[in-house]
C-alpha cells in the first residue's frame, strides 16, 4: 500500500515582527508515522509548530494537511483540519477538574463517549483516579497527561507535542514514554519536538535535526541509536 502524506511542509519561512526564525524549511509526515524535530533551545522548534498551527503566520512557503493547503489558515481551521497540539505548557483550565479539563478535548463534537474517555483513562490510569481533582493541584507530570489526554479527545489527525518530557521527573519521563510507543503501535500520527534523544530514539521512525531556523540533518530513526553524546554534540554544538 502506498503511502500517504499527513503533512507536507516545503519552502516555509516563518519568524517575528522583522525577524526571521525559520529559513526554508522542508519537512515531511507519513500517516501512522512518528518524525522527531530534535534541536537545542532556540533552534526554532516551537515557532515550526506554531507555524503549522496556524498560531502565527508564515511568510512563504506551503503547508499541507492531507493534500490541503493550510498556510495561512487561522488556527481553527487548522484544528478542524485534524491538527493537534499538545504544548508542553499543557494550557490547562486550573480551577476545573480532570474530567472537566479532558472533556474540553471534545468540545467542538458533540459525540465524545465514555468509550473515548475509557481509552484515555487505559492510557493514563492515574487520570482515572483524579478524575474529581482539580488540575492546579496536580504534579507537573500529571498535568502532562491531562493535556495529551485532552489532545487525543480530539480525534487529531495529526497529534503535536511540543517536549512533552520537558521538566519531569525520571519516573513521569519513563510513564509519558511508554504512553507515546503505545500511542505509536496504535497508529497514531505523531510530530514530535524534543531535545531528549534518548526518547526520540525510542519512538521515531525518522528526524530532523533543527539548528538557527535551518534544517541541519535528516535521517532514519536507527541513526538515532547510537552514541546519544556524539550525535548532540555533532548537531546541538
Amino acid at each position: 500500500m502506498a503511502e500517504k502524506t499527513s503533512l507536507r511542509i516545503a519552502g516555509m519561512t516563518a519568524g517575528y515582527a522583522k525577524l526571521e526564525v525559520l529559513h526554508g524549511i522542508d519537512l515531511d509526515l507519513e500517516e501512522g508515522e512518528v518524525v522527531t524535530v530534535l534541536g537545542a533551545n532556540g533552534s526554532g522548534k516551537t515557532t515550526l509548530l506554531n507555524a503549522i498551527c496556524g498560531f502565527i503566520k508564515p511568510w512563504g512557503g506551503s503547508i499541507a494537511v492531507n493534500g490541503k493547503e493550510v498556510r495561512g489558515s487561522p488556527s481553527h481551521a487548522v484544528f478542524a483540519a485534524g491538527v493537534v497540539q499538545a504544548s508542553g505548557q499543557r494550557e490547562l483550565f486550573p480551577e476545573m477538574t480532570v474530567l472537566e479539563n479532558l472533556r474540553m478535548g471534545g468540545v467542538t463534537r458533540k459525540d465524545v463517549g465514555e468509550d473515548e474517555l475509557k481509552q484515555v483513562f487505559d492510557y493514563f490510569p492515574r487520570l482515572r483516579e483524579r478524575v474529581g481533582q482539580k488540575a492546579k493541584t496536580m504534579s507537573g507530570g500529571e498535568q502532562q497527561m491531562v493535556a495529551m489526554g485532552r489532545a487525543l479527545l480530539s480525534r487529531p489527525k495529526i497529534l503535536l507535542l511540543d517536549e512533552p518530557l520537558a521538566g519531569l521527573s525520571p519516573l513521569f519521563v519513563g510513564e509519558i514514554s511508554k504512553i507515546m510507543l503505545e500511542l505509536k503501535k496504535r497508529g497514531t500520527t505523531m510530530l514530535l519536538v524534543e531535545q531528549n534523544i534518548a526518547m526520540a530514539a525510542r519512538v521515531s521512525d525518522r528526524f530532523y535535526v533543527l539548528r538557527d531556523g535551518h534544517i541541519l540533518a535528516r535521517g532514519d530513526g536507527e541513526e538515532l541509536r547510537g552514541n546519544h553524546r556524539e550525535f548532540a554534540h555533532k548537531y546541538y554544538l
